[in-house]
């Protein structure tokens, strides 16, 4: 993965400037077939979970754990139960978004805001990293030194859904279009996404746009040094109320990356109801509006629409703070 990086497509906006027009001109929408709904409600979205042996990858001793000697990576998958006249899809299938929990984090969680993002025509799945899950053989909370192994395992994991696509007979066949992959990162997973940007060590020239939800960017030292030549399109989101991510963190952090990039200081919330749900929902609507920005984002980044600006402007209006550059 490491080498020169891939160039990005300078055109973006201004394929997005005359995608609708041209579209309209041949008759047919952005999805398979014109014939198919442009969304669906999320409860009729389709999951299923997949595990996945990465024999070429140890997993270390933790806790009571005596470690293997290869790395078992498990999923959960949403997606639609057709394909959609959607922004995320086409004609080469629909656009992949990975979710990436954090330190003690578990995919399920995700629930909500992956059937959301999937009734919008992204096919999405949620990494279960091997030792630092909830779930994690031996216990997570000594395992934060195999965060240095996540970029990997969600590499893997990109490998192994591709493939899946393109196997006839599987549910995902034709579903997946490799050219347009997003990753969210929460936390410890937002600090694996940035990896798979900016450090050399484990760069992912697939991967073209990433959302991190206050991610724990100051153990970034663990991947070595950083580049950054030609950077993903990154939004940042962080809560005002988030006491371990605390917002001055981010605008420290944002102030040193260069390239396309957002930074949201979401006001009054805090470190995870945007983005996970456990039993009760506290704030629905903001996980709702999480995944609006995560549609928005990725459709503009990976696709060439031009619908952020308007929410951008629209999270000032309730009191939001944004800045971009």
């Amino acid at each position: 993965m490491a080498g020169p990086r891939a160039k990005r497509f300078p055109d973006r906006r201004w394929l997005g400037a005359i995608l609708p027009a041209l579209l309209a001109v041949m008759g047919v929408g952005c999805g398979e077939s014109s014939s198919g709904p442009s969304e669906v409600d999320p409860a009729q979205v389709l999951a299923e979970s997949r595990t996945f042996e990465d024999s070429s990858r140890r997993t270390p001793a933790n806790g009571d754990y005596a470690g293997a000697e290869s790395r078992t990576v498990r999923t959960n998958l949403w997606y639609a139960p057709t394909s959609l006249a959607a922004v995320p899809c086409g004609g080469s299938g629909c656009g992949l978004v990975v979710l990436a929990h954090g330190f003690g984090g578990n995919p399920d969680r995700f629930e909500i805001l992956a059937r959301q993002l999937a009734a919008q025509g992204w096919v999405v799945a949620a990494i279960w990293f091997p030792l630092t899950n909830d779930q994690a053989p031996g216990g997570y909370s000594q395992a934060i030194g195999d965060l240095v192994s996540q970029p990997g395992d969600v590499s893997f994991l990109i490998d192994q859904l591709l493939a899946a696509a393109s196997q006839s007979g599987d549910p995902l066949e034709g579903r997946i279009d490799g050219a347009r992959v997003g990753v969210l990162g929460h936390s410890l997973g937002g600090a694996t996404t940035t990896a798979l940007d900016r450090h050399p060590c484990c760069r992912d020239e697939r991967i073209g746009a990433n959302f991190l939800v206050a991610p724990a960017t100051m153990l970034m030292g663990v991947f070595g040094s950083s580049s950054l030549e030609e950077p993903s399109p990154t939004f940042l989101s962080v809560g005002t109320d988030d006491f371990l991510i605390p917002p001055a963190a981010m605008e420290e952090y944002f102030a040193t990356i260069e390239g396309d990039h957002v930074l949201a200081i979401m006001e009054g919330y805090d470190h995870v109801t945007h983005v996970e749900a456990a039993g009760t929902v506290p704030f629905p609507q903001r996980i709702d509006e999480t995944a609006e920005l995560v549609d928005l984002f990725f459709g503009d980044s990976l696709i060439g629409t031009r619908r952020l600006p308007a929410a951008l402007d629209a999270l000032r209006d309730r009191g939001h703070e944004v800045r971009t550059k």
